[in-house]
């Protein structure tokens, strides 16, 4: 177990490293503004832009989840894309594919937010019973885990985060790389309505 997760470690730095030699900062802020039809929730023509890097295995992440959630509903004009990375612990690495592999199913944020609610040690047994439970395509989504398009998606999750200096998850952006909020303290949901605009006279 041990070694593998200092590789999981050494491959989550080499990401890093790699990062700050393939992406320049900007491209990288300039990636936060970028959101995709599937992977994220709020109206497209949104004034604000928020970014969450995250790890299913974190219990922070879990627990600031519902909170910016209700926060995002709440204010109404905010775009919201959650975004998975490696882990150190390989269940965590395994959930961020999983979540990747039920996009072309139309299935990212249900997948999502299943593994948020329900998260566990993940075996085969239970893998299957996910499946089911999301609504998937068992042959389907058990190509798509397999495809360099998943596989990219994650990697560069874990490149950006590095690059934009993130050492650990979550790390919410909002407004760009305006405000960036870690698990050293996190708003309630009044709190987010505030950073929310603050960001937005920021971004004027």
């Amino acid at each position: 177990m041990w070694p593998l997760r200092f590789f999981l470690a050494f491959i989550f730095l080499l990401c890093g490293y790699v990062g700050y030699n393939v992406y320049g900062l900007s491209s990288a802020r300039a990636d936060l503004q970028k959101f995709e039809t599937g992977y994220f929730i709020g109206p497209e023509d949104s004034d604000l832009a928020v970014v969450m890097y995250l790890d299913f295995t974190c219990p922070f992440c879990r627990e600031v989840y519902p909170v910016l959630m209700e926060a995002v509903k709440k204010d109404g004009n905010v775009k919201f894309s959650p975004r998975p990375v490696m882990s150190m612990n390989a269940d965590g690495s395994t959930a961020a594919y999983l979540a990747y592999a039920a996009a072309p199913q139309g299935k990212f944020f249900e997948m999502h937010d299943y593994l948020m609610q329900n998260f566990t040690d993940l075996n085969a047994d239970k893998l299957e019973a996910i499946t089911k439970s999301v609504g998937l395509d068992a042959d389907k989504f058990n190509a798509d885990i397999k495809t360099l398009e998943v596989d990219q998606r994650v990697r560069n999750n874990n490149i950006i985060l590095g690059v934009l200096g993130g050492s650990g998850t979550p790390a919410i952006f909002i407004g760009g790389a305006s405000q960036l909020i870690t698990n050293e303290g996190f708003p309630d949901v009044d709190g987010f309505l505030k950073i929310f605009n603050q960001a937005r006279a920021q971004q004027n």
